[in-house]
């Protein structure tokens, strides 16, 4: 089966060479195809085949940096369809958000085969993912730190680095917090039903 982190494994740093773009947009084309097989929302479903459908021919393409590019712009309208569904929907959005982790991670790698700019990378992979809204990734199997590293330039991945480790602390206080608000609550409960008084 594959995986992001697969994905991920094949981007090359700087100038893919057109061996390189095809293994990329080979090994994405199976990403998608299990995305498929996994009921992707009706609303972006024609997106994500025409994608599938570029990747397909990528091998017979003369340009196989242009035959990816067509099926870059085919996620990224996947992802706006997705994340107006997302804000749409009231129920199950945590899969929802998985979802659009999973296409910021495959659109992020696109912008890294194809120009590796920096800022496009970032864009998708940080500024446009559940980790904006949270500051955590929903979809953690898919986004390890090695990938986040993979695709962030070194500085980048330093704020990164920082910000993720804070959020993680600020987690745990308000974690804490909610255990010894629910602990409080158990005793004064047990205390009123003895007769005493919760004061």
């Amino acid at each position: 089966m594959v995986d992001i982190a697969i994905l991920i494994s094949c981007v090359t740093s700087h100038a893919a060479d057109a061996k390189n773009i095809v293994q990329f947009g080979l090994t994405l084309k199976k990403l998608l195809d299990l995305e498929t097989q996994e009921k992707f929302l009706d609303v972006a479903k024609a997106d994500i085949e025409a994608a599938q459908k570029d990747l397909d021919y990528i091998v017979y393409e003369k340009s196989k940096k242009d035959a990816l590019k067509r099926a870059l712009v085919h996620l990224e309208a996947a992802y706006s369809k997705y994340l107006r569904a997302y804000k749409k929907a009231s129920f199950s959005k945590d899969s929802k958000l998985r979802k659009i982790d999973e296409l910021c991670v495959m659109i992020a790698s696109c912008h890294k085969e194809l120009s590796g700019k920096p800022e496009m990378v970032k864009k998708w992979l940080i500024d446009s993912s559940s980790y904006s809204q949270l500051g955590y990734f929903v979809y953690l199997s898919c986004i390890s730190r090695e990938c986040v590293e993979k695709l962030l330039t070194k500085e980048q991945y330093e704020d990164f680095r920082k910000a993720d480790e804070a959020a993680s602390k600020k987690r745990e206080i308000e974690q804490r917090e909610r255990d010894e608000a629910h602990e409080t609550s158990v005793s004064n409960v047990i205390f009123e039903s003895f007769g005493g008084r919760g004061d």
